[in-house]
């Protein structure tokens, strides 16, 4: 098979899957093409982007003004990337760290790693210098791309790499394998050092075909995600699949917060938004002719319904839910022809399967071909692979109901669900019945073990005004079931949160237990 075979295979499933949008049983038997070799930014994006004067990027760029890039500039700009990566001696499979802040050059950098046949790994700009360390032990990148001095370390400087007014370049580049890893995300290291997951051009530049159908973009379609460079979710919705659709990447600058947000939507002309709860949450929303959003999109928590009902009545959209893994794609979402339920995404299998001793079922998947990830780095340089179990991938998720019917509910991490009194408890579906009292504006909630070994739900709330704990709790209790007890209610100033906007309830449960 010869490359533009795989590129005409990656062009007719993306075709059929955007005119399905709005048809999910033309896609039930949906999977991704079974292609040998693949690079996506040469097979997929160069052959749609050259001689398209459409935009593909509005943002900001590395000296501080707004630009805005079309197809063909970003992808003579990313030829001229890799040809200056080249002559410093790049080649296929090479791990590349690139340490930018988001900017229409990281796009450009990006995707010059890619066409080299490397690995990029981007990370989060800003990182504590430790935090940073500890991703550059685990990478151990053949080379680093960042404007920034890091130790003694040697560096190729990153927005220098990059020329708006290149033409595009013959790279002769010889055909990759589809399987060759190509893309590297960090996991948020809360509980350790943090993991690189590896995925390759099938198990990222294709698989991620689920998450244009679930994201639902269009060409010329100004998109938005509000995540940065360095999580997977930024690959996803920030990246491959806005390029994929053939829209225009809307770029997030660092300093935008929700304060702010309203008045950059409407600035910028943004039609579809895919942003954490958490974020949104924050978010001064409020009814304008200006905006212009019809799509939004969340994935990380579960959204809750005092949100959906915001977004409804400032902006008069729907909130759509997805779910998806570091480790694969988007998996399920709640589709615009199927609101309120997570349905399974085209290419994917779903099922729930238990383990002896466990509090309830846990959600696996698979995808063929494709979509579960290449595995983790070791420190040697190999790749632990995923574990599978009759061709199916745990994920670390506890969930209920029947992934064929859309009646499927994610009921949280395996660490953080637990039975009270013979009861399934998951936090998420406790935290949204605490947030429709009307004084809290957050809560988490948690396990606690008494001295006789029994756990009991416990919640963490921010306060908007003058209820007290045991009010909330009393509240609480009335609307739970008699065989669940919230044990005590504990007001803070604010929930502790990952990088990437989390809460962390390990953090809370270890400060309440002491």
């Amino acid at each position: 098979m010869t490359e533009l075979e795989a590129g005409d295979l990656f062009a007719l499933a993306r075709r059929h899957l955007i005119d399905s949008y709005d048809l999910p049983e033309a896609v039930e038997d949906f999977t991704f093409p079974a292609v040998q070799s693949f690079n996506w930014a040469h097979d997929w994006f160069d052959r749609y982007s050259r001689g398209r004067s459409d935009v593909a990027l509005s943002g900001p760029s590395a000296g501080g003004e707004w630009l805005e890039v079309s197809y063909a500039q970003l992808s003579a700009a990313s030829d001229g990337v890799a040809m200056k990566l080249i002559e410093e001696g790049a080649a296929t499979g090479d791990r590349t760290v690139i340490d930018m802040p988001a900017s229409v050059e990281l796009y450009a950098v990006i995707l010059g790693v890619l066409k080299t046949g490397g690995v990029a790994i981007p990370v989060h700009h800003g990182l504590h210098p430790e935090a940073l360390a500890d991703r550059l032990e685990v990478a151990s990148p053949h080379r680093i791309l960042t404007d920034a001095a890091i130790d003694d370390r040697r560096t190729l400087p990153a927005a220098a790499l990059v020329d708006w007014n290149c033409s595009n370049q013959d790279l002769h580049m010889a055909s990759i394998s589809a399987d060759a890893p190509a893309f590297g995300c960090f996991t948020s290291g809360t509980t350790g050092r943090p993991k690189l997951a590896l995925h390759s051009n099938r198990t990222h530049g294709i698989a991620h075909l689920s998450s244009l159908y679930w994201n639902r973009l269009e060409a010329g379609q100004r998109h938005l995600n509000v995540s940065s460079p360095g999580w997977a979710k930024f690959f996803w919705s920030s990246f491959l699949v806005p390029l994929t659709a053939g829209a225009t990447v809307v770029v997030r600058p660092e300093d935008l917060g929700p304060d702010s947000f309203q008045e950059f939507v409407e600035t910028h002309s943004v039609e579809s938004v895919c942003a954490p709860v958490a974020f949104l949450r924050g978010c001064r929303l409020t009814h304008s002719p200006r905006v212009r959003v019809r799509d939004v999109t969340s994935v990380g928590e579960a959204v809750p319904p005092t949100l959906r009902e915001l977004m409804k009545s400032t902006w008069g959209v729907g909130l759509r839910e997805g779910y998806g893994q570091t480790e694969a794609t988007a998996i399920l979402g709640e589709l615009a022809t199927r609101p309120g339920a997570l349905s399974v995404l085209p290419g994917y299998k779903v099922d729930l399967a238990r383990h002896p001793g466990e509090p309830a079922a846990r959600l696996t998947f698979s995808a063929l071909p494709g979509g579960s990830f290449l595995g983790y780095l070791r420190d040697d340089g190999s790749i632990s692979p995923p574990q599978l179990t009759d061709g199916c991938q745990w994920t670390g998720d506890f969930a209920t109901g029947n992934p064929a019917n859309g009646s499927l509910r994610i009921l949280g991490r395996g660490d953080d669900v637990f039975r009270s009194n013979g009861h399934l408890i998951a936090p998420t579906e406790l935290e949204i019945l605490l947030e429709r009292h009307h004084d809290v504006s957050a809560a988490a909630v948690t396990a606690h073990r008494s001295a006789d070994g029994d756990l009991s739900p416990v919640a963490f709330v921010v306060l908007r005004h003058k209820s007290t704990p045991e009010d909330v709790r009393a509240w609480a209790n009335a609307r739970l079931p008699l065989e669940v007890d919230l044990a005590s209610v504990t007001v803070v100033d604010q929930l502790p949160r990952s990088i990437n906007g989390k809460v962390q309830r390990s953090l809370l449960a270890r400060t309440h237990q002491t």
